[in-house]
């Protein structure tokens, strides 16, 4: 696919029902328009059937084009995903993640809240859980995360529950600040926004944050997630359509936080 940097990508696409351009563009580099970042690139939708339809993101905002990407490659990724997937779904934020991840990007940054919004997703940290029969897989990942970020957490039981949650021993408020630090200073808003996808995904800051920065790889952490549906299937035997797509969608969404924040961080 030919393509240059002052206009990526412009090509036009078959949903089916209507046709629609997909057009990355680069901004201005002298100045700074109300939506664009210095010498960043806009994508465009350039398609009246598409921008009146009911696209939205899974809390039920909708898009709104053009959206502004910092990273030339990114433009391109994003754009290469509406024309590999040319059939239009309502909830763009599991029919094109990384457009979605880009337009959350795009938000931390407009409203200046990153950190704050990094703060929020910590808060999931204390419902971390190790299940009964995880304790060697998960050993070596809070290993990784304690060193990552100067703390120190460990898994805590109750006398009637099996082992759930993770304590910390220097208290919850302290790791958390300690990560958010380390975090909003380092951080660029598309990777922060990374790291948020792969929180929500794995259901767990521990895993999320070690695969975001590279200290577990993508094999390491779906094998820590799955470890009791991999366990029920060799006890149940396994639902085959349901664990694979289950599975497949958790590697393909983590493969793409890890590289958006390799990219941008």
């Amino acid at each position: 696919m030919s393509c240059t940097w002052r206009f990526i990508l412009r090509a036009r696409y078959s949903t089916g029902c209507a046709s629609f351009k997909c057009v990355v563009q680069q901004g201005p580099r002298g100045k700074e328009s109300k939506c664009n970042y210095l010498g960043g690139y806009n994508l465009f939708l350039n398609d009246k059937y598409l921008l009146n339809s009911s696209l939205s993101f899974e809390n039920g905002s909708c898009p709104q084009f053009p959206l502004t990407i910092k990273n030339e490659a990114l433009a391109q990724l994003a754009a290469l995903e509406w024309s590999l997937s040319p059939f239009i779904k309502k909830d763009i934020s599991t029919s094109r993640p990384l457009t979605s991840l880009l337009f959350r990007a795009q938000f931390l940054d407009s409203q200046n809240c990153a950190a704050e919004e990094f703060k929020k997703i910590l808060a999931f940290l204390p419902s971390d859980s190790i299940l009964s029969g995880q304790e060697l897989l998960w050993c070596n990942e809070i290993k990784k995360f304690n060193s990552r970020f100067g703390v120190h957490i460990s898994p805590s039981s109750g006398a009637l529950t099996p082992p759930s949650g993770l304590a910390s021993q220097n208290g919850l408020r302290d790791v958390i600040k300690a990560i958010s630090d380390h975090v909003s200073c380092t951080l660029s808003s598309e990777s922060i926004a990374a790291c948020e996808m792969a929180i929500r995904d794995f259901k767990s800051c521990v895993l999320g944050l070690n695969l975001a920065f590279g200290d577990s790889t993508v094999e390491e952490a779906i094998d820590a997630a799955t470890l009791e549906t991999r366990i029920q299937a060799r006890k149940w035997g396994m639902l085959k359509d349901f664990h694979d797509f289950d599975i497949s969608r958790l590697v393909s969404r983590a493969r793409l936080a890890s590289v958006v924040f390799e990219m941008c961080k």
